[in-house]
């Protein structure tokens, strides 16, 4: 593997993007080339953030309102109408999910995949967490779970009880290990997922569990698994200076919005790292974060 002959931008997904896109653009302005590794063939469509007026909603299906409206008297607040579904049942662990945090009424919730590592527990990526509530015993009222259906766990919604831990988020450093973990408001009856604190072992093959965006459907997203390839931080460091060390990396691995918080598990299903960042279709490499016990 080679950086030098391309040039992209490094893409830390969901509306977090926006924010940090203005410091980052010295970092991702790097030329970065990937030689003897394989594309991903089976990379999802990049998906660019709609317009309200652009955007073509599908009705919501009855059996998502009827979720909707059990969350509402659950957790005592209504969470947005949205759906998520399984892509394939066959690669759709029944502990990964999407995280909706509805915090700010003048902009859309933001939406990233979360997975369960205990019956009331679920990890994230820390950037996905509302600012106000990036500290430990911080209320996330505003917060949700949704769960799609599995062939062995109906599809729920859960209320966030509060924050348990969430790494801080310096300005617009991408570059930084960070993750968050949630206590539910509910234990749930889905199979958790075991945390193996060691990182991925470069050049072994992963699989990344994400939360992604109809590209047309606004309130639609389809919970979908990729194989990914573990690489060493040697050439990112000489691309991107001695920052990108701190980080994981992971080769033919596109990120999209939604993706922040996606589990890397290895071959035992156990999670290795948390997806916080990355690069789109074309060069295709994820940043992540390695998580303790």
């Amino acid at each position: 593997m080679s950086f030098g002959s391309r040039r992209v931008a490094l893409l830390v997904p969901d509306s977090y993007a926006e924010r940090v896109s203005r410091s980052l653009a010295r970092v991702l302005a790097a030329w970065i080339a990937v030689a003897g590794v394989p594309a991903c063939t089976t990379a999802p469509r990049a998906v660019a953030p709609a317009s309200a007026a652009s955007r073509v909603e599908r009705p919501l299906p009855a059996a998502a309102r009827q979720l909707r409206t059990a969350a509402a008297t659950v957790d005592r607040a209504a969470p947005p109408e949205l759906f998520v579904r399984c892509e394939a049942r066959a690669n759709c662990p029944n502990g990964v999910g999407m995280l909706v945090v509805d915090s700010d009424a003048r902009l859309p919730p933001e939406r990233c995949t979360a997975a369960l590592i205990a019956p009331d527990r679920a990890v994230t990526a820390s950037h996905c967490i509302a600012p106000s509530d990036r500290r430990t015993g911080a209320s996330c009222a505003r917060t949700w779970v949704l769960f799609p259906e599995t062939d062995d766990a109906p599809a729920e919604w859960v209320g966030c009880a509060q924050i348990v831990y969430a790494a801080e988020v310096v300005g617009s450093d991408a570059l930084r290990q960070e993750h968050a973990v949630l206590q539910l408001a509910r234990a749930v009856g889905r199979t958790p997922l075991a945390i193996n604190p060691a990182p991925p072992e470069p050049g072994s093959i992963v699989t990344v569990v994400s939360v992604t965006p109809h590209p047309v459907y606004d309130t639609t997203h389809a919970v979908s698994a990729r194989l990914c390839r573990a690489i060493d931080a040697t050439h990112a460091t000489e691309a991107l200076g001695a920052a990108a060390a701190s980080v994981g990396w992971l080769a033919s691995c596109p990120v999209e919005h939604g993706n922040s918080g996606s589990p890397v598990l290895d071959y035992a299903g156990e999670i290795r790292a948390i997806v916080h960042g990355g690069t789109s279709v074309i060069s295709a490499f994820a940043v992540t974060s390695s998580l303790s016990r």
